[in-house]
């Protein structure tokens, strides 16, 4: 039996600290991408050079995305399996989703215009409108969605074939920041798949890519031997980049096994830091800290920091919001037993002096036992001959539904408020950010739309935001107008989902 199919079966919801965690670190992707280059900032904001022993806070981006998609595999898995996918199902999927960030990342490396033809930017915007195309969200029922895909499929083959005719050939070279992504899920998706969610046996996976990743760096096997070509050399990223994916997903395995056990799982979080933070202290004696070279320092330090932060996220979205929704539950179980026993007795002390020997028995019971508070003060004496033993269940259907109902409503406003991940006064700062963590190839996508219709409008910045301080509260702006421009996309039904 999957793990994802019993223990994530029944609390398959999405773990929100995963998505703001996602959100954040793709806002800060496109904050920092729109200041690369930009001249007057501190050299630490920046990437470190090639041979440079630094970690820019630019080189902790891409790391901390790759983390993000090894914390969604067991998610994702787990919820296909949910859906009824078999085995061979869920397979599939997993290609066709990485032939689909190579694909991208392919085009990605190839979007240079050509000269007296297509130029990048109407090459880049067809390019974008082909991924749309084939990989948009559509609805199941939409029976145009296969003739959409076709056209999608045609447009990118016709791109690569203009570009052949013009003698400019695709070529993968890095792969692009798609395609590495791809070659370090793969594997990751892959081994959790065929090792069925077990805990234990995807510990000892993860730790093998971390193995794979010091031995490529390492000579421990020569550079001419053929076994290391085999089994080292083909993988882009020499096995630095599935690393961090498999120590994402050994934060959500954790998760999943210590959740219900908070204290747990963050002393787990935070052995897991300080290891990979002792780690690249030591390794710091063989390899430099540089995200080009995807040095192992890199990695082990990128991690400690990845799983830090997702630790705070998680304690502060997840757990506190839990501990006040838990709070609400008791405060509505403790009120209505007190609305429904304490006040009642109160209610019935007092109606009890106020009823009058005349009445007959079976009313003084039956008003004393059922009515609710406002009751009390419209009983007069005089009302002895009026009270019938039918206004009882009149009562009884009429005031303590009211209230009962009333208090109910009431409290699970509050509950579902509290439950909405973050308090209501970050409600703005939420539903702001949102499409980052749920759109976020869209996301991803929507800088190079901005960047390609500027340029074929012939629209430029100032010169003032263009340097320094003001440069950066531009790219800080600019990243959360291009989120904004991806929650309009998906009110509009544009949405990349692969």
């Amino acid at each position: 039996m999957y793990l994802c199919r019993t223990d994530l079966s029944s609390p398959m919801k999405r773990i929100a600290s995963i998505d703001i965690f996602r959100a954040l670190t793709m806002i800060i992707m496109i904050f920092v991408n729109d200041y690369a280059g930009m001249g007057g900032l501190p050299h630490w904001l920046h990437h470190a050079d090639f041979d440079e022993d630094m970690l820019g806070f630019s080189d902790l981006v891409f790391p901390a995305f790759l983390f993000c998609v090894g914390m969604s595999i067991p998610f994702a898995v787990g919820a296909r399996f949910n859906r009824g996918a078999s085995q061979l199902q869920v397979l599939g999927h997993i290609v066709l989703r990485s032939l689909a960030l190579l694909v991208m990342g392919i085009f990605s490396m190839n979007m240079r215009g050509v000269e007296g033809g297509l130029s990048h930017p109407v090459f880049s915007l067809l390019a974008i409108a082909g991924y749309f195309l084939i990989w948009n969200a559509y609805p199941k029922s939409g029976r145009w969605r296969v003739v959409m895909r076709i056209a999608g499929i045609i447009l990118l083959i016709g791109l690569v074939v203009y570009k052949d005719l013009h003698g400019m050939p695709f070529r993968h070279g890095w792969w692009g920041i798609l395609g590495l992504i791809a070659w370090a899920y793969f594997p990751c998706a892959v081994g959790y798949l065929c090792l069925r969610g077990d805990f234990r046996k995807v510990m000892v996976f993860s730790f093998l890519t971390l193995l794979l990743c010091l031995l490529n760096a390492s000579p421990a096997i020569p550079a001419d031997w053929s076994s290391r070509a085999v089994i080292l050399g083909f993988w882009p990223g020499g096995w630095t980049h599935p690393a961090i994916c498999a120590a994402g997903m050994m934060t959500s395995m954790l998760l999943i096994r210590f959740g219900d056990r908070p204290r747990n799982l963050l002393s787990c979080y935070a052995g897991f830091a300080l290891a990979m933070f002792i780690l690249g202290l030591v390794s710091h004696r063989f390899w430099i800290i540089s995200k080009i070279q995807a040095t192992p320092t890199w990695l082990f330090f990128c991690v400690a920091i990845s799983v830090v932060c997702f630790g705070m996220l998680y304690w502060f979205v997840d757990l506190r919001c839990r501990i006040k929704s838990g709070m609400t539950k008791e405060v509505k179980s403790g009120m209505t037993k007190e609305v429904k026993s304490g006040m009642t007795k109160e209610v019935k002390s007092g109606m009890t002096n106020e009823v009058k020997p005349g009445m007959t028995k079976e009313v003084k019971l039956g008003m004393t036992k059922e009515v609710k508070c406002g009751m009390t003060k419209e009983v007069k004496p005089g009302m002895t001959k009026e009270v019938k033993p039918g206004m009882t269940k009149e009562v009884k259907l009429g005031m303590t539904k009211e209230v009962k109902s009333g208090m109910t409503k009431e409290m699970t406003l509050n509950k579902s408020a509290i439950q909405s991940v973050i308090p209501d006064k970050r409600s703005a700062i939420r539903n702001l950010i949102a499409p980052a963590g749920t759109a976020t190839l869209t996301c991803y996508m929507m800088p190079s739309i901005w960047y390609d219709v500027q340029q074929l409008l012939g629209l430029h910045w100032p010169a003032a935001l263009t340097f320094g301080l003001p440069g950066l509260i531009k790219a800080l702006v600019f990243a959360f107008i291009i989120v904004a421009l991806t929650g309009l996309f998906e009110k509009l039904h544009l949405k990349l989902k692969i």
